[in-house]
């Protein structure tokens, strides 16, 4: 019993929030890929709060050593990670008036520090897409998870020599909202895409990303 209980919970990491109030906080970092001028894509990187990483340890730790074994980790993805397909992985990249989320992300990978587990994925983006002119947003639009960007919130990994690196930056954008439903139960998997009677109204910051200076 206390087996399907925790299985549940961390499937329910996609749920929407009981009262308004988010159920676990995520430390966030991204890495951005660039071959020359164009973006291939960016690493995710997720560190859970030592409430929820004990549930992961409990539910896919299985020698309770304290660390996850690629057997582990790819338990860990089939039963809980790849459930936030249904939500965009968190993940909102914006390039002038369009917005999407990623479709599928690759290179899986979870490890823990002291008490705390961390995720690592990448996201692929279209060739010869993104450049120095889009945003990236990471934010739970069914409310149950808080994200927060850490210090060090982006960095990038240039592939191509002679090419420079671009400016990031975080801002919150008014024009382009998102919506959630403060009181909808931890069984609400609902996102919203439209205003609507009884849901409110959240604007996530961005992670900016601008061409370098010119010297």
């Amino acid at each position: 019993m206390k087996r399907i209980l925790i299985i549940f919970l961390i499937s329910a990491i996609c749920m929407s929030a009981l009262f308004a109030h988010p159920h676990v906080l995520i430390d966030v970092r991204l890495i951005f890929v660039y071959e020359g001028e164009y973006c291939t894509g960016f690493y995710e990187e997720w560190t859970f709060d030592p409430i929820f990483s004990s549930e992961l340890f409990e539910g896919w730790d299985k020698d309770r050593n304290r660390a996850f074994s690629k057997s582990e980790q790819q338990l860990l993805y089939n039963q809980a990670f790849i459930n936030l397909k249904n939500y965009g992985f968190y993940t909102l990249i914006r390039k002038g008036n369009n917005r999407i989320t990623p479709a599928q992300v690759e290179q899986f990978t979870a490890w823990a520090e002291k008490d705390q587990v961390t995720y690592k994925f990448f996201v692929p983006l279209p060739a010869k897409t993104y450049t120095y002119d889009f945003s990236v947003a990471i934010f739970d639009t069914t409310y149950f998870c808080a994200i927060r960007y850490k210090d060090n919130f982006a960095e990038a990994q240039q592939k191509q020599e002679g090419y420079a690196v671009p400016i990031f930056s975080r801002a919150v954008n008014k024009s382009y909202p998102v919506y959630y439903n403060p009181a909808g139960s931890r069984q609400d998997m609902t996102t919203y895409t439209k205003p609507a009677p009884g849901l409110q109204t959240a604007y996530p910051e961005e992670i900016v990303i601008s061409a370098p200076k010119q010297e």
